[in-house]
């Protein structure tokens, strides 16, 4: 009934009244959550309503499960829709503007005009010019008050508090065409930097790359001497102030976050969604983006908190970067500066950092690639693996809180570290999403139910294949997923008395008898039998004698003169699954398929030790 049914809250305006905000909670039927919001703005588009953004986007199974007393009207809206009526809208509440304008802003985006050099040639001597106008330095560089977070994580740490550094994201491309080559400026001056692409590239694409580089002046003060800061202004210092400027050079970052740190997290970037529903991975450091980024955000805790309070890291105190074309020759130096204001005390515990899950859609001024186009390194073409890895994880996270809360009855889990829970969570989904199970909620249950098998059985290649059985995509993933619940769930049942460490010793001892050369095929036969009576009851001996001779016509042709048939039963033993009457059983026969280097003792061997490692995680599930 619930089965592809999603629900959310969205926000809504009308198209020719920009100025009113409507709130309503919306259920969707769709195949995918992922098809959530490009359905409702289909839906909405008819109505004259634009959709501003949508958050807590559930099944609607889980929100009734964590809602003990649903409203009806709830029910009434999931009950009503369908694939010839894909949505359907709750109550709508019209957002008053004078409470919408009373939101308190997060970050404050602040224009700045600073003054270039100026000197008097008449009575300054060449060697007392500066190098660096006073309004540059003290915006860029300045020392500033610690704050009462920066002060608490450094207590945290037990360490002494770092100085606040300036960072800045510096495009090598716009030097290459300036005729400059920033790599070579970076190393010869020694200046801290790593380029923000991963991988091997070629010497002409490195100079073209962003780089991330540490340009910090130390001790710079409201009365500092410029002389004294010579020995560290730099020809990258000098060109990017004197010539690069206005060209779209790059941002600047303060922050007391080590560089490594800051390295990572100028690499997390949002992946937004534009109207038609077409993914891109947001590319934030170009200066015409964020100066179109900040000032829209500054409301959004939801976008806020990520920007400036990466988890466990110093906060970034400042992005600063220039908002025109400017000719530096005039003094005009034009910047924006978007700083967080002092957070409440709820908020002092450091934010992940992390691609969001939730779709959201803003209006017009909502940054794109658009003004980035001609631009030669697009992130999501370049390191698209980084970006998908780092969606995956905060979905990991989300997920281990789910099982902390569902497996503790089950199994000591709260003995074993996270890192351990996101190995096994990862390794599940590295199969789980080509199966087709792609929710949550699968997810979740596919990683409790190997969990109970006390078995690492998602890292084995064997193993895998026999999970390709479920892979039929004619099944919705709801109904594939109860089958191997209920199969896993049965075959645990069955065993239940017996210690998970036992139970895989006996499973090897039994690979190790069948991997016995000498032995025949009618005598493998009889070994094989004997587990399957002993274990799984319910499959009487022709029954076995049947599944085991089609397994043979199946997989004789693909493993040459090797017998390799009982090994291919036993791990439908293992698995508890009455393969026999599965429609699906043709595709099993693949698990077994060798590579000329691979012989059947190597097979053997594989599955046996499989069997006798016991998967950390497992404790004494029984």
């Amino acid at each position: 009934m619930y089965i592809d049914t999603y629900i959310g809250q969205c926000e809504l305006r009308p198209i020719s009244q920009h100025n009113l905000r409507y709130q309503v909670q919306t259920v969707v039927f769709a195949n995918h959550i992922k098809h959530y919001t490009s359905i409702i703005s289909q839906a909405l588009s008819e109505l004259d309503f634009q959709l501003v953004w949508t958050e807590d986007i559930t099944t609607i199974d889980e929100y009734l499960a964590k809602v003990p007393q649903p409203e009806l009207r709830i029910r009434q809206l999931a009950d009503n829709v369908n694939n010839e009526n894909p949505v359907c809208l709750g109550p709508i509440s019209l957002v008053e503007a004078d409470n919408a304008k009373a939101l308190a802003p997060l970050i404050k985006v602040t224009e700045h005009r600073l003054q270039g050099i100026v000197n008097d040639s008449e009575f300054i001597s060449p060697s007392d010019e500066e190098d660096l106008s006073r309004d540059i330095l003290g915006l860029l560089f300045g020392t500033q008050e610690a704050t009462l977070q920066e002060e608490q994580l450094a207590a945290k740490k037990e360490e002494t508090l770092p100085a606040l550094k300036t960072y800045a994201i510096l495009n090598a491309d716009h030097y290459f065409k300036q005729g400059y080559y920033l790599q070579s400026s970076l190393e010869r001056y020694e200046l801290n930097h790593k380029a923000l692409l991963k991988g091997e590239y070629p010497l002409s694409e490195q100079l073209k790359m962003p780089y991330l580089v540490d340009i910090s002046l130390p001790n710079v003060t409201s009365d500092v001497d410029h002389r004294t800061l010579k020995p560290f202004i730099t020809d990258v210092h000098k060109t990017l102030f004197g010539e690069m400027w206005g060209n779209g050079a790059g941002i600047f970052i303060r922050s007391r976050m080590p560089f490594d740190n800051m390295w990572q997290h100028v690499r997390t970037f949002y992946y937004q969604k534009d109207q038609v529903g077409a993914g891109r991975f947001f590319f934030y450091f170009h200066p015409s983006i964020a100066a179109r980024w900040f000032p829209a955000i500054t409301e959004n805790k939801s976008r806020v908190d990520p920007w400036f309070y990466p988890r466990n890291q110093y906060p970034i105190s400042a992005y600063i970067y220039e908002t025109t074309n400017n000719d530096v020759h005039n003094n005009d130096f034009f910047m924006q500066s978007a700083e967080a204001l002092p957070v409440q005390e709820e908020h002092q515990q450091a934010i992940d950092f992390c691609a969001p899950l939730r779709v959201l859609q803003l209006g017009a001024d909502t940054p794109t690639l658009g003004s980035a186009r001609a631009r030669p390194y697009l992130f999501e073409d370049q390191d698209r693996q980084l970006f998908i890895k780092q969606a995956q994880m905060i979905s990991y996270q989300r997920l281990l809180n789910l099982l902390k809360k569902q497996l503790p009855n089950i199994l000591a889990v709260n003995q074993c570290s996270d890192d351990d829970m996101l190995e096994l969570i990862q390794g599940v989904r590295s199969w789980a999403d080509r199966l087709g199970f792609t929710s949550q909620a699968h997810l979740a249950q596919l990683v409790i139910n190997s969990v109970l098998l006390g078995i690492n059985f998602y890292q084995d290649a064997k193993f895998l294949l026999i999970c390709k059985s479920f892979a039929n995509q004619e099944i919705p993933p709801s109904s594939r997923i109860k089958l191997l619940e209920q199969s896993l769930t049965a075959w645990a049942k069955k065993i239940a008395a017996t210690p998970p460490k036992e139970q895989n010793l006996q499973l090897a001892d039994i690979v190790g008898q069948l991997g016995e050369e000498a032995l025949g095929i009618n005598e493998r036969l009889v070994i094989i039998s004997d587990a399957y009576q002993k274990q799984i009851s319910i499959i009487g001996t022709d029954a076995i004698n049947a599944f085991y001779h089609r397994c043979s016509e199946h997989i004789k042709n693909k493993v040459g003169h090797h017998d390799l048939t009982p090994v291919y039963a036993l791990c439908a033993l293992n698995f508890g699954i009455d393969f026999i009457s599965d429609p699906q059983h043709k595709v099993l026969a693949n698990c077994f398929t060798q590579t000329n280097s691979e012989n059947h003792q190597q097979v053997y061997l594989k599955l046996k030790r499989v069997l006798i490692a016991r998967h950390q995680i497992a404790q004494e599930v029984y």
